[in-house]
């Protein structure tokens, strides 16, 4: 064939789009964009590059960006191009050294390596013949921009380009100004910022970026060698959204079809992308958009953390909730260990979102009665069972009016506003901890939660972190009349040395000042349980009435005789043998035997931790941390597992859950210690009981407040005197609660 001379209008190389939007297209570039680019590159509009300079090639060749700014620009202005050595480790101090190189075309990624490899590399950094680093095709944080230019002593450029007309737009060389966090200045009359009907729109206002001029491609290659008429009057439509501010710098803040359309909120990727990217622990970030049953779309994000740092999710949507607007945090962060690419090296945010929508997530059941109480309300307002303790309210489908609803509920049932600073992550975890660290605060040692004209009921909750709560609820649906006390806690005071008769013996005083003259019932739901009985035995002891003991799934191990022999032995030994293995012997001993009892551990397991512990102290690594939730509950386990029951003149309800284990709380155990016992079955699990068939219990402590008053009222309010040799031949009533009226 003939050969002649180029064209300006001739193909010179044809590229493929990366496709992340849409499907890949074919891309032509002719010799006249590549000349004009070129003329660009050594214009003072930006870079100023002449035949003295070299490129290092570090950008793949399959990217736009590395053939054109890092091999054909630099080799049509009669400039050099470094190229590292095919298959070295990548050493970027050895690499500067050897190629000396002026300037750097980089993707964020990439200079963040950089830094990395030259804050871990022994040597000195010669970087005498650079002039600048030109970055682009991703957001550039601030702090690495700022560290790049101290290590590297040169200016970082960021800039704009596409692959369908090159370089754009950019920061300029010093003297002129470079605005951190723009792309810079775009070439004069080739870049407009335009609406969804073509029209410029005013400095300051987001738009679809459009490009013209002698550096853009003519159209994307069709059939054959065909090119299809994709401009518009010579105008290119990028797809991309940015604005210009009022000195004509453009700041780019995603792509049209990336736009994230929360419930009629727009959310651009790339603002959420740059606040993540602040973290110090993320490396690379990417935004996208998620289904939702409510909204249309929800915001979603996946995050790389850099070698060595550590986040979880909970802490990076912290960290975005301080950045942005609550509906721009994304309700799920997913960390990887790399994004998905396309071949052009642009992330594939498409490929996220499926991925997203396939990534199993195990729905954590809840251990804490707020957290049952929560879910029970998240079910209702969301219509769903499915729901697990780490899920996200708004990812289930909940939406801002049915949070807001859901919020309003929290603070009924807490009494207390739910903190405006904590709404980024509501999750029925999250919001349990918040509600937690809000009691904590409360001292008092009673609440009335029921006010009335009837006989007082004060009840024990046992629920240590979050003072009775879910009983609130429960008060409600008892007799109107029936005024209720809770009893809660004294958390500062409680350590290994506490006993349940301490903690009863607290409440005696408050119980009498709160009513002086009048009879009282008594109730308490597990620990709770042994407190109210002991309560019930001090009271008794001073004369006041107790016309029942509504004991709610409590433990009646200790009530057992060898049990109670066992208990007192190594309290006995305890005070005889000295030092470490008499504080076991007191303190740790028994809850030991409970599991060994349970069927916890083995006796043999049993007796080794229990020898560790009384020679050496030795702590587990399965032992909880201190100050924790799970050493509070250590220390109420050892607490209940000490306390020996003393019998007590006064009539017994158990109320039992029917699903679950019932070896801790069989009621036949009381009966040798009790007046009379009668037992309640009632559905439910040891703490569904309380939330998922709370009706079923009220209906059942209600019944069982009717038969105390009218004993009460049959006996002429005198209590019988039952001794406690007459007490073991009392026969145990069972019922149930699901048959009751």
């Amino acid at each position: 064939a003939q050969v002649r001379p180029a064209r300006d209008t001739d193909v010179a190389l044809v590229l493929r789009s990366s496709g992340s939007t849409g499907a890949p297209k074919l891309i032509p570039v002719t010799h006249g964009n590549l000349v004009v680019m070129a003329q660009r590159f050594g214009s003072d509009l930006w870079f100023r590059l002449t035949a003295k300079d070299r490129a290092a090639c570090m950008l793949p060749l399959y990217y736009a960006a590395g053939l054109k700014n890092s091999l054909f620009v630099p080799l049509m202005l009669g400039a050099s191009v470094g190229f590292p050595p095919a298959g070295r480790i990548f050493d970027v101090v050895e690499w500067l050294e050897a190629l000396k190189p002026t300037y750097l075309p980089v993707a964020p990624g990439r200079l963040n390596g950089i830094l990395d490899r030259l804050r871990a590399s022994a040597r000195r950094f010669d970087g005498s013949s650079l002039r600048f680093v030109m970055c682009g095709g991703a957001y550039l944080v601030e702090d690495t921009r700022r560290a790049a230019e101290a290590m590297l002593g040169v200016p970082v450029l960021e800039h704009y380009g596409l692959s369908e007309a090159g370089v754009m737009a950019s920061n300029p060389l010093p003297p002129r100004k470079t605005k951190p966090g723009t792309v810079g200045l775009p070439v004069p009359g080739e870049l407009l910022i335009v609406d969804g009907d073509g029209k410029c729109v005013p400095n300051g206002t987001v738009g679809e970026i459009i490009v013209s001029g002698p550096s853009v491609m003519p159209g994307y290659l069709a059939t054959g060698d065909s090119i299809s008429g994709e401009l518009s009057d010579g105008w290119l439509r990028t797809g991309d959204l940015g604005r210009l501010d009022d000195e004509g710098y453009l700041t780019i803040v995603g792509r049209e079809k990336e736009v994230i359309n929360r419930g009629g909120e727009k959310v651009f990727p790339y603002e959420v992308e740059k606040a993540l990217l602040e973290h110090p622990a993320v490396l690379e970030a990417a935004a996208f958009g998620v289904p939702h049953p409510r909204l249309g779309e929800n915001v979603a994000a996946a995050a790389v953390l850099r070698p060595g740092s550590a986040a979880s999710e909970e802490e990076l949507k912290r960290f975005l909730a301080a950045r942005l607007a609550g509906f721009k945090v994304p309700r799920r962060i997913l960390l990887l260990s790399s994004l998905p690419r396309g071949h052009t090296g642009k992330i594939q945010r498409s490929a996220l979102s499926e991925a997203y929508g396939t990534t199993s997530r195990e729905a954590a059941a809840p251990s804490r009665l707020i957290e049952y109480e929560l879910r029970q309300l998240w079910r209702r307002l969301l219509g769903t069972q499915d729901i697990g303790i780490d899920d996200d309210f708004f990812e289930k489908g909940g939406d801002s009016l049915l949070a807001t609803e859901m919020l309003l509920e929290v603070e009924q049932l807490t009494g207390k506003p739910y903190p405006q600073a904590d709404l980024s992550t509501l999750t029925i975890r999250r919001i349990a901890d918040v509600v937690a660290s809000s009691q904590a605060c409360e001292r008092s040692l009673v609440t009335q939660v029921r006010s009335g004209s009837g006989i007082p009921l004060f009840f024990c909750h046992g629920n240590q972190n979050h003072r009775g709560i879910y009983a609130h609820r429960l008060a409600a649906l008892l007799p109107h009349d029936q005024p209720v006390f809770l009893l809660h806690y004294d958390l500062d005071s409680i350590d290994d040395s506490t006993s349940i008769e301490e903690v009863a013996g607290r409440y005696v005083d408050e119980v009498l000042r709160l009513t002086p003259d009048s009879p009282v019932i008594l109730g308490g739901y597990c620990n709770g349980g042994l407190a109210a009985w002991h309560l019930a035995h001090l009271l008794r002891s001073r004369g006041i009435m107790v016309l029942d003991l509504l004991l709610i799934e409590t433990p009646s191990f200790n009530a057992r005789l060898a049990l109670r022999g066992l208990c007192k032995l190594f309290d006995t030994a305890g005070a005889i043998v000295p030092g470490r293995a008499g504080r076991f012997l007191r303190q740790r001993a028994m809850r030991g035997a409970w599991a060994w009892v349970r069927g916890d551990a083995t006796f043999g397991t049993t007796l080794y931790r229990g020898a560790q512990k009384m020679l050496f102290g030795a702590v587990s690594a399965h032992s909880p941390r201190p100050g924790g939730a799970d050493m509070k509950y250590a220390l109420f386990y050892r607490m209940i597992s000490r306390y020996v029951p003393p019998g007590i003149d006064v009539d017994v309800t158990c109320f039992i859950a029917e699903e679950g284990k019932h070896l801790n709380t069989d009621p036949s155990r009381w009966c040798k210690l009790a007046r009379t016992v009668n037992a309640v079955s009632v559905p439910g699990t040891h703490s569904s009981i309380l939330v998922a068939e709370r009706d079923s219990l009220a209906k059942a402590l209600a019944a069982a407040l009717r038969e105390a008053y009218a004993r009460y009222a049959s006996d002429g309010c005198q209590t019988s005197a039952t001794s406690l040799q007459s007490r073991a031949r009392m026969a145990i009533v069972h019922r149930s609660a699901t048959k009751l009226s």
